[in-house]
C-alpha cells in the first residue's frame, strides 16, 4: 500500500470540530492584530476600539454582552461535540463577523493597524467549513452585518439583480435559524411576493403558467391571505390542516418558484438582444 503524503495526513486529520477550536482560538487568543507598539487578539482590539460604533451591536454594551447573549459558549461546546450544524454556524457566523469587521478596520487604516500571525489563515478555515456544510456568507455593509446562509445559487443569482433591501430579505431566507420558524419565512414571502407584484403583467407575457402557479400559492398556503383561520373568507380547510413540516415544505417551495419568476423576468432584456442577434446574422446571410 502506498504511503500517505504529510499532507495527505494533515488533510485527512482536519475535521470540523477540530476547525471549530481553531477558529475560536485565532479569534478570541491569537495576537494576530498590531496597533502601534501593542498587540491585540481580534476580539480584545474590537472591544477596545470598534464594538461601540458598530450598527449590528443591538442593546449590547460590549463585546462580552452581545457573546453572551448568543450563549456562545454553550454553542461552542455543542460544536465541538455533538455533530450537530447549527450552533457550528452559530460560531462561525460570530467569528466571522468579528474578521470582517477587524478586516474593514485594517482596509481602512492600514498604515496604523496590521494583521499578522493566523489573522488570514482564519477566514480560509472558516470558508472551508462553510463550503464543506453547503453554506457561504452575505455581507451587508448599509447594516454591518454578515449573515451565514445555505449556499443556493438561484439565490445568489436573484440578490444580484434585485434591490438591496429585498436581497438581503431572500438571503436571510437560507439562513440557518430559519428552519422552522414559519412566521419568519411567510412574512420574506410576503415581501417577495409584494415586490414580484409590480411585474406581473411582464411575467404573463413571458411564462404565464409560472405567474399562475406562483401566486396560487402565495393566495392559497397562508401567505398573502389568512388560509388557516376557520371562519375567514380565504379559509382553506386542507392548508389549515397542514403540519408545521409540510406547511414549510410548501413555503420552501413557493421561495424557489418566486426566485426562478425573478430570473425569468431577469431573462427579457437578454431574450431580446438575442432575437435582435439572430435578425441582424440572417440579414447579413440574405446578403
Amino acid at each position: 500500500m502506498a504511503r500517505k503524503t504529510i499532507f495527505e495526513i494533515v488533510k485527512n486529520n482536519s475535521d470540523l470540530e477540530k476547525d471549530i477550536e481553531r477558529i475560536d482560538d485565532i479569534v478570541f487568543n491569537d495576537k494576530c492584530v498590531r496597533y502601534g507598539f501593542s498587540s491585540y487578539t481580534i476580539h480584545e482590539f474590537i472591544d477596545n476600539e470598534l464594538f461601540q460604533n458598530w450598527k449590528g451591536r443591538g442593546h449590547c454594551v460590549d463585546l462580552d454582552d452581545f457573546i453572551s447573549c448568543l450563549q456562545y459558549d454553550e454553542n461552542f461546546k455543542k460544536a465541538k461535540t455533538t455533530g450537530d450544524s447549527e450552533p457550528v454556524l452559530l460560531v462561525i457566523e460570530l467569528c466571522y463577523n468579528l474578521w470582517t469587521m477587524m478586516n474593514n478596520c485594517i482596509i481602512e487604516h492600514e498604515y496604523e493597524v496590521k494583521a499578522t500571525g493566523n489573522y488570514y489563515h482564519v477566514k480560509n478555515i472558516m470558508d472551508d467549513c462553510l463550503a464543506k456544510l453547503n453554506y457561504t456568507t452575505h455581507y451587508d455593509e448599509e447594516k454591518e452585518q454578515l449573515i451565514v446562509s445555505e449556499d443556493n445559487p438561484a439565490t445568489t443569482a436573484v440578490a444580484e439583480i434585485v434591490e438591496d433591501d429585498l436581497a438581503i430579505e431572500l438571503i436571510r431566507y437560507n439562513h440557518y435559524a430559519l428552519k422552522g420558524d414559519i412566521k419568519e419565512k411567510q412574512r420574506i414571502l410576503k415581501i417577495m411576493s409584494d415586490a414580484l407584484e409590480a411585474k406581473r403583467d411582464d411575467l404573463k407575457r413571458v411564462d404565464n403558467a409560472l405567474d399562475r402557479d406562483v401566486h396560487f400559492l402565495i393566495n392559497n398556503i397562508n401567505v398573502r391571505h389568512n388560509n388557516v383561520t376557520e371562519g375567514s373568507s380565504s379559509y382553506k380547510a386542507y392548508v389549515a390542516n397542514l403540519t408545521a413540516d409540510e406547511l414549510e415544505e410548501w413555503y420552501d417551495e413557493t421561495y424557489q418558484m418566486l426566485l426562478f419568476a425573478f430570473l425569468r423576468l431577469d431573462n427579457i432584456d437578454r431574450a431580446k438582444k438575442v432575437k435582435e442577434l439572430k435578425s441582424k446574422l440572417a440579414e447579413k446571410e440574405n446578403e
